[in-house]
């Protein structure tokens, strides 16, 4: 039975539930990259992530709770994914293509 969710834009608020999905530099690096810096604050993981400067999606569970986020972005006039991680606890559900097929429509 396919995941209750809903495609939205990223709303920021969500940030700090986000920020719980990275327990260390390993997986926060994994997921976005060597720039970003850990142990991280609200402030620089805001701004290290880039939530209001890249296109930000995500997929939000009927209960609120952020279920995945990604971003797209234009790159040598092609549009790239980034940044797609789905919440640990709602993994191997499906939801990172769910996720990446949304944001392609």
């Amino acid at each position: 039975m396919p995941v209750a969710v809903k495609f939205t834009r990223f709303d920021p608020v969500q940030l700090p539930e986000l920020m719980t999905w990275f327990p260390d530099a390993h997986a926060l690096r994994t997921w976005g990259g060597p720039e970003l810096r850990f142990p991280f604050t609200a402030a620089s993981f805001r701004e290290d992530a880039k939530v209001d400067g890249i296109d930000s999606f995500s997929l939000v569970a009927d209960d609120g709770s952020l279920a995945a986020f990604g971003q797209c972005y234009l790159r040598i006039e092609r549009c790239h994914f980034g940044r797609v991680g789905v919440a640990p606890g709602r993994r191997s559900q499906g939801l990172g293509s769910r996720l990446l097929s949304d944001m392609a429509d």
